[in-house]
């Protein structure tokens, strides 16, 4: 079942999905060319996860106590346990980049007082990183949670702020230019009420 996921969102037309569930793309393969079939492949598995039961998916932190003769050490792996697979049975939309975020790494389900087995020993460096920067997907989710613009208007938004030179795409991320960082450092300097979420949306 189809509902809206914004409050204030003006919603688009109606979705593109295959008018039989029974027309897996196994079985209209043989009447399409490759392109055909990897699309109609792509729209099938949406439209099945979109009716399915969301995943259940636990962050987890693991602590480790190794240890070697009478030396031991603390470790913590932090990651995610999949407890359910919802729709990620039928569908796993792809990441945008490899995700370096610890939460988002995968970690085999382990039990409480399980002794592990040392597989390698890896030393690296690791530092705490910035919130990552908007890519034009994450962005729209953004204005979409805040209530800011409609479907049919966020292509125009991130046009505009490419065309403009407020952001330049780098690597599928926005990057904000100098003329971006003024424009908004001058808007929220003189205009702050007119900029608020609130007031936009």
């Amino acid at each position: 079942n189809y509902t809206t996921k914004a409050k204030n969102a003006q919603e688009a037309h109606e979705a593109i999905r295959p008018t039989d569930f029974m027309r897996t793309p196994a079985s209209v393969r043989q009447y399409l060319d490759a392109d055909q079939a990897r699309l109609y492949e792509i729209v099938w598995k949406r439209a099945i996860a979109s009716q399915m039961q969301p995943a259940e998916i636990e962050r987890t932190t693991v602590e480790i106590e190794a240890v070697n003769g009478a030396r031991s050490a603390e470790l913590r792996a932090v990651g995610s346990v999949v407890r359910f697979d919802g729709f990620i049975a039928a569908y796993t939309e792809q990441k945008e980049e490899d995700s370096e975020d610890e939460e988002d790494r995968r970690l085999p389900e382990i039990r409480a007082g399980e002794q592990l087995d040392r597989e390698a020993i890896n030393a690296t460096q690791h530092t705490t990183e910035p919130p990552p920067r908007y890519s034009e997907a994450s962005l729209i989710k953004k204005l979409e949670e805040l209530g800011i613009g409609r479907p049919s208007t966020y292509t125009a938004i991130l046009k505009t702020l490419e065309d403009r030179d407020y952001v330049t795409l780098d690597k599928r991320k926005l990057l904000p230019q100098a003329k971006g960082r003024l424009l908004s450092a001058f808007l929220e300097s003189f205009f702050e009420r007119y900029v608020e979420y609130d007031f936009t949306a």
